[in-house]
């Protein structure tokens, strides 16, 4: 189970949370872009065994495309801005590019395996504090980590990596996805996180992407996730929240969430998509900017669910982490549920 991504910043408690719902709706009524992800680049110097970008690892967004896109999101009122990859990091002009966002006035996140951080991006991040480096952990272990990563010594660097950014009063979180090589170790991730301070995320649906990849070797057993991930108090609060607003999601629409409403996500071909998974309805940057790009997404919220949409109606619909994108990637049709996704939510 996991929180869709463009519900993910709003997580909060109390009347902190009451207000951000009322935050949201509002973007959503006005289709604010207020968060999104940015892939500079699909280059990595990892193999992670379960990583969706096999065999695309070429593309890298110009610079000058990510600096005017920049500034046309900070025009268009996105507040938060996520830079991604492959690993961000190796985009010749990440520094350039990250100095931008923080200038428009972006809370900006950086998603890293925690392997190339140098000394220039901690002084950058000193004088212009990102809002989270979020590291990936794949294991409690260095055995483990390093092997779901295919390189020796990387669990290490990034546990060096993690240290100087705390060291520094840089805000980190850690994160890591479900497998059955390290089903045994998440637990321990979340202590190590909570004996740091920082925030653990944990995903246990390992998808296929572009209709491929031979994910069902490494997911774990859909009941042996959901008991990992919901040991996590943290974890049941957040879908508690999540389970209360899909109960109440009104028209029976086949996307649901605030893809392509008040999220999306640009890759690292110069294309605006709705989400990281719906890059199917993409469309290029270069054809008329972002204000462009994004009206044309905007049908998109519009379609129906079929009327025969076995999602419609469905008592586990709240508990769900299955989308259109993601049947989309799993089966190329958008209107047919995950199996593993329907596991998931049963579970």
């Amino acid at each position: 189970m996991s929180v869709p991504c463009t519900d993910c910043y709003l997580e909060a408690g109390g009347s902190t949370r009451q207000w951000m719902d009322g935050f949201r709706r509002s973007a959503a009524r006005l289709r604010i872009p207020v968060s999104g992800m940015m892939e500079l680049t699909r280059r990595c110097n990892l193999e992670c065994i379960h990583c969706y970008q096999q065999g695309q690892r070429q593309e890298e967004l110009p610079t000058d495309l990510a600096l005017t896109t920049i500034h046309e999101l900070g025009e268009a009122g996105t507040l938060f801005l996520t830079l991604t990859g492959g690993e961000p990091l190796l985009h010749p002009d990440f520094g350039t590019i990250y100095l931008a966002a923080r200038k428009r006035g972006m809370l900006v996140s950086v998603f890293t395996n925690g392997t190339l951080v140098t000394t220039e991006h901690f002084g950058l991040w000193r004088r212009f504090p990102p809002r989270l480096v979020e590291v990936s952990l794949y294991g409690a272990a260095a055995e483990t980590h390093d092997a779901i990563t295919g390189q020796e010594g990387s669990f290490e660097c990034a546990m060096a990596t993690i240290k100087k950014l705390l060291e520094c009063g840089i805000s980190v979180g850690l994160k890591t996805v479900i497998l059955r090589r390290n089903l045994g170790e998440v637990a321990a991730l979340g202590r190590r996180a909570s004996a740091l301070g920082v925030p653990f995320r944990v995903d246990p649906l390992v998808f296929a992407y572009h209709q491929g990849g031979g994910v069902s070797r490494l997911r774990a057993a859909a009941r042996e996730a959901v008991g990992v991930e919901l040991a996590d108090r943290d974890r049941r609060r957040q879908w508690r929240i999540h389970a209360a607003r899909a109960a109440t999601n009104g028209p029976r629409r086949l996307y649901r969430c605030g893809a392509g409403l008040t999220g999306f996500f640009i890759d690292a071909r110069g294309r605006l998509a709705p989400c990281a998974l719906a890059v199917h309805r993409a469309v290029a940057l270069k054809d008329g900017g972002f204000p462009a790009a994004w009206r044309q997404l905007q049908g998109m919220q519009r379609i129906p669910s079929p009327a025969d949409y076995a999602c419609d109606g469905c008592s586990w619909e709240p508990w769900c982490s299955g989308c259109p994108a993601l049947s989309w990637c799993e089966l190329g049709d958008e209107t047919q549920p995950v199996p593993y996704a329907c596991q998931i939510a049963r579970a």
